[in-house]
């Protein structure tokens, strides 16, 4: 058995598109909340991220968190669920053994509480500044505490103490990743800027197909081939916004050394059409 890869999603948020993109249209979007299945020989079965699910409407109901919802409205069905997609493909909630934890947004995490036997993997330094955060302050990070599991922490491992190695030969303009399968197949990579301590992964299916997952790093495609940030304003709500550029000129710039990575960021409805539901499956 192989490496098997599916890109889905959980729901989706509106807004306007020039909030999001630079020269962007002054009309409502749908942003998808994607997240990633990816089917290890070894390590089982793994989540990147779980995008929205019903526990969001709930945190989102009583003031400050309702504010959250009147910013960027949430549309979710219960068969749009990652809990309800995975069982439509055979599998069981109970069968995940890990979800990858990009950054603790709510529509990035608003799943975690369907998986209870999965180890959430994700940098330190990214809940560190979330979890002692409540009211307008956790607000403003984009973070509801209500949507985190019970005993999220005894269940957790940090990504940085995974065997780190040196990438810079194949995934420049990036150097340095954290191996989470001893056959280099998934690899962790800090994306800052958007969040502090984001996580991008890199899945290698075969030598020839190989995807880079990078959350909120860029909201959509053109953003890192075109060099399109988002409206300034959504600087308030970045933990760095020196740092996502940073990221972002980085991105376009693996982008253009490696044309045939596909980079999927968490909310491109155009990537989205274009792999959604799809399996990708190595051959060895």
């Amino acid at each position: 058995m192989g490496i098997k890869f599916t890109l889905l999603d959980a729901g989706y948020c509106t807004h306007p598109e020039h909030i999001v993109l630079k020269g962007g249209r002054s009309v409502n979007c749908r942003f998808p909340a994607a997240f990633a299945l990816i089917e290890h020989p070894q390590l089982g079965c793994i989540l990147f991220d779980t995008g929205y699910a019903a526990y969001f409407y709930a945190e989102a109901k009583t003031f400050p968190g309702n504010i959250y919802s009147l910013v960027t409205p949430v549309y979710l069905k219960s068969e749009e669920t990652a809990a309800f997609k995975l069982k439509q493909r055979g599998i069981l909630a109970e069968d995940v053994n890990y979800v990858v934890i990009s950054h603790f947004h709510a529509d990035h995490i608003a799943g975690l509480r369907d998986f209870p036997n999965a180890i959430f993997l994700y940098f330190s330094s990214c809940f560190r500044v979330v979890k002692n955060t409540s009211g307008f302050a956790a607000l403003r990070k984009g973070f509801l505490k209500g949507l985190l599991p019970d005993q999220l922490e005894n269940r957790s491992r940090y990504l940085e103490d995974f065997p780190t190695i040196d990438i810079s030969q194949k995934f420049a303009p990036f150097t340095q990743g954290y191996a989470l399968s001893s056959d280099l197949a998934l690899i962790a990579v800090e994306l800052p800027g958007h969040a502090t301590g984001q996580a991008g992964l890199i899945v290698q299916v075969d030598q020839q197909t190989i995807f880079f997952l990078v959350a909120d790093a860029c909201w959509l495609t053109e953003s890192y081939k075109q060099l399109k940030p988002p409206h300034p304003i959504t600087n308030l709500i970045f933990s760095d916004a020196r740092a996502y550029q940073d990221t972002l000129q980085k991105l376009h710039d693996f982008n253009e050394q490696n044309p045939l990575i596909e980079i999927i960021p968490s909310h491109c409805p155009v990537v989205l059409k274009k792999m959604g539901g799809r399996t990708y499956e190595s051959i060895s």
